[in-house]
């Protein structure tokens, strides 16, 4: 009983800090838009995947202890991650900027990205 409980408060501060970073991610994207909108070209960087880590090792710490926290908690707070998505699309981003690179410089087929 009580190694449960020590267990359930340990998975609650480790989402409670993924949330936090989750939190920041988004605070830290609204703030550079509002930046780049005033004419401040400041940029606020995001840290990627440490909330996707400390989910995974709240849930870790869950699956092992038998804590009765709902799964959702852990996929809505990991999904959440705007970092997270960003890093998904980078493959994406960089083929079209790669695409992009090669229409302008012509059809030589050099690149600063090749």
């Amino acid at each position: 009983m009580t190694r449960t409980v020590i267990a359930s408060i340990l998975v609650s501060i480790v989402l409670v800090l993924a949330t936090f970073i989750v939190v920041v991610n988004w605070a830290s994207t609204i703030q550079t838009n509002l930046n780049h909108m005033r004419g401040i070209k400041r940029n606020h960087s995001m840290v990627p995947v440490v909330a996707q880590f400390l989910v995974l090792i709240a849930g870790g710490i869950e699956w092992l202890s038998g804590a009765i926290l709902p799964a959702s908690i852990f996929w809505v707070i990991a999904l959440s991650d705007l970092a997270f998505w960003c890093l998904l699309y980078l493959p994406v981003y960089l083929l079209r900027e790669r695409r992009r690179l090669r229409t302008t410089s012509g059809d030589n087929g050099t690149t600063p990205l090749s």
